[in-house]
C-alpha cells in the first residue's frame, strides 16, 4: 500500500501554505533522496501561451529552494511539444517559462533543440521494444515530478502518470504514443483555416466539397493520412469541434502507451518523489491555449514515492470533491486504465493509505 501524504490549503500565519509544502515535502521523505553534488531534475509543465492554470510560480521556488539546502543541484525542466506552440521548440519554451514567472533554478529543455535528444531505453511492456526517453530526464541523479492534477481530452486525467509518460518522452516518444488520425466532420467545419496554421507538419488542406443535394459547394478542412504525426493540435484548436478525436480503442492505447513511457522514464532513478497539486482542476490539460473555468474547488496538495498511488488518490479527492462531475468530463475515456496499466508493469499501486499533515 502507497503512503500519500497530503496538506490541505487552510493555513496562518505561524505556518502558512509555503511553509506547510516544506512540511510535506520532508515528511514525504523527499529530503532524505537528496545527495550533494547530485542533479535534480524538477519535472514540471511551464504551462503554455494563453493559459493560467498552471502551478504557480512561486511553489515550485520554495520546492527548489529546499533542494538547494541539501546542496544538490537543482534545475527546472520539460519537454518540447508536437504541437506548434511556444513550447515547440527550446527557445521560445524557456522564454514562455520565464514569461510564465518559473526561476529559482536554471531552466533546461530536456531533449534538446528541437526535441532531437535522447536515450533508448528498453520497454517492459506490450507496446514499445524501447523507449525514447529525453536525455535531461535519463542523465538526472534524481528526479522530482511536479505535477498540476487536471483533465485531459486524450487520457481522462492528467496527473504524475502523464507528467512522466508524455512530458519525459523526446518528440519522437511522444509521436509514438499517439494513436489514430484525428477524422473531421464535415457538417461542423466552417473551412476557417485555424487548423492549418497550428498544423506543424502541414498536414490539413482546405477542399471543396458538394452538399448532399449538390445544391452548394462547401470549404471543409482534410487531414492528409501520410503527412499526420497524431500531435492532436487541430483537435484543440478547432471553434466548432469539427476535429475529433478516435475515442473507445485509440484512447485505450495511448494510454498503456504512456504508461510505459513513464516507467522508462524512471528508469535506473535511485531516487524520485511526486508531487500532485489540486488546485485550478480545469478540463483541459495545461497546454491547452486558454483558461478553462474550474471542476471543483482548490482542494490541497499530495506527496509520494509511488506514482500510481498519487495519481489514484487525487483522481478519487477530485470525483469526491466534484460530486462525480471530473469522471464526467471525457466520458467516452476510461481513465482507469492508466492506473490500471501502470499498476500492471510493476509501476506501482492503486492501493494507498492517505497521510495527512497537521
Amino acid at each position: 500500500m502507497g503512503k500519500v501524504y497530503f496538506i490541505d490549503f487552510k493555513a496562518s500565519v505561524k505556518c502558512n501554505i509555503l511553509e506547510k509544502l516544506v512540511k510535506l515535502f520532508v515528511t514525504a521523505g523527499f529530503n532524505d533522496l537528496l545527495v550533494p553534488g547530485e542533479l535534480v531534475a524538477c519535472k514540471l509543465h511551464f504551462g503554455e501561451y494563453g493559459n493560467t492554470n498552471f502551478i504557480n510560480p512561486v511553489f515550485v521556488k520554495k520546492l527548489v529552494e529546499t533542494i538547494k539546502k541539501s546542496n544538490a543541484i537543482p534545475f527546472l525542466t520539460d519537454t518540447g511539444s508536437l504541437y506548434a506552440g511556444r513550447r515547440m521548440l527550446a527557445p521560445t519554451h524557456i522564454e514562455q517559462a520565464l514569461w510564465d514567472g518559473f526561476g529559482g533554478a536554471p531552466i533546461i529543455i530536456a531533449d534538446g533543440l528541437r526535441g532531437e535528444s535522447y536515450v533508448s531505453v528498453k520497454s517492459e511492456g506490450t507496446h514499445f521494444k524501447d523507449l525514447k526517453i529525453a536525455s535531461g530526464i535519463y542523465y538526472a541523479d534524481k528526479m522530482i515530478v511536479i505535477s498540476h492534477f487536471k483533465g485531459h481530452f486524450g487520457t481522462g486525467f492528467g496527473g504524475a502518470l502523464k507528467n512522466l509518460g508524455m512530458g519525459c518522452a523526446a518528440k519522437q516518444g511522444k509521436l509514438e504514443q499517439h494513436s489514430g488520425k484525428p477524422p473531421v466532420v464535415n457538417k461542423k467545419c466552417t473551412g476557417c483555416g485555424l487548423c492549418i496554421k497550428w498544423c506543424p507538419t502541414k498536414a490539413i488542406e482546405i477542399v471543396t466539397q458538394a452538399s448532399s443535394l449538390n445544391i452548394r459547394v462547401d470549404n471543409v478542412a482534410k487531414i492528409i493520412p501520410q503527412k499526420c504525426i497524431m500531435c492532436t493540435s487541430c483537435i484543440s484548436v478547432c471553434p466548432s469541434r469539427a476535429i475529433d478525436i478516435n475515442w473507445g480503442e485509440e484512447t485505450s492505447r495511448l494510454q498503456e502507451a504512456m504508461a510505459e513511457y513513464a516507467k522508462g522514464a524512471v528508469y535506473g532513478k535511485k531516487g524520485v518523489g511526486y508531487i500532485n497539486f489540486l488546485i485550478n482542476i480545469a478540463p483541459f490539460c495545461d497546454c491547452w491555449p486558454a483558461t478553462e473555468a474550474f471542476v471543483t474547488p482548490d482542494i490541497g496538495i499530495l506527496a509520494s514515492s509511488d506514482p500510481v498511488s498519487i495519481d489514484r488518490a487525487s483522481y478519487d479527492m477530485v470525483e469526491k470533491a466534484s460530486n462525480g462531475r471530473f469522471g464526467k468530463l471525457w466520458h467516452q475515456i476510461k481513465p482507469e486504465i492508466q492506473l490500471d496499466y501502470a499498476e500492471k508493469i510493476g509501476l506501482g499501486t492503486q492501493k494507498y493509505e492517505i497521510v495527512e499533515i497537521e
